[in-house]
């Protein structure tokens, strides 16, 4: 059995009205997703014999404004970080709740059942030299690195074995002056 999971940080299920922009059931990764109802708060779980959605509160239960750091770590590990740390935290991973990453991510859990796993993004050699000089890492990256897995570089998107962060490669080609050639969604899909 194979499991693409899709994180999207920042996407959430906002009004059941025309603010919001996601409301339009045109779009049709979403619609399908859902089982072809509206991306909004209203959504309810769908399942079919390939896709399982359903909707989460990103505030687990706690006062304040949803925060990548502890929002992450709880759909890596299972683990509500926010109630955990009692309050919500990021972008980064709070030191009190980084261990969840290690022990209990999904990743591990899959290594536990003998499965593998690949996380496709790639960075930037800059990416690297900041991360590795503060000792910074994204939920993500933390939790692929003390899973053991290696992060994509340049190499990778080379081989055509990793996407960049906007899909088609064109930042790194365009801003960062990097040789990698430019890419269709499509083409970032197969991959």
């Amino acid at each position: 059995m194979s499991l693409i999971f899709v994180f999207v940080d920042g996407l959430g299920l906002g009004r059941d009205d025309q603010c919001n922009p996601l409301f339009d059931t045109g779009y049709f990764v979403f619609s399908r997703l859902t089982g072809g109802q509206s991306f909004t708060k209203q959504v309810k779980k769908y399942r079919n014999r390939n896709l399982f959605f359903t909707p989460v509160d990103a505030c687990m239960g706690v006062e304040g404004l949803p925060q990548s750091g502890t929002g992450q770590v709880t759909l890596f590990s299972g683990i509500n970080s926010a109630q955990k740390l009692g309050r919500h935290f990021g972008p980064y991973p709070h030191s009190s709740i980084r261990d969840y990453l290690g022990k209990d991510s999904i990743f591990q859990k899959f290594q536990r059942e003998k499965g593998s796993c690949h996380f496709i993004n790639a960075f930037p050699n800059i990416f690297f030299e900041k991360a590795n000089k503060k000792n910074r890492w994204s939920c993500t990256t933390l939790m692929t690195r003390m899973a053991g897995y290696p992060l994509n570089s340049v190499s990778e998107v080379l081989a055509e074995k990793a996407i960049t962060a906007e899909i088609t490669q064109s930042a790194w080609k365009n801003r960062l002056s990097m040789d990698v050639p430019e890419i269709t969604e499509a083409e970032a899909a197969d991959r």
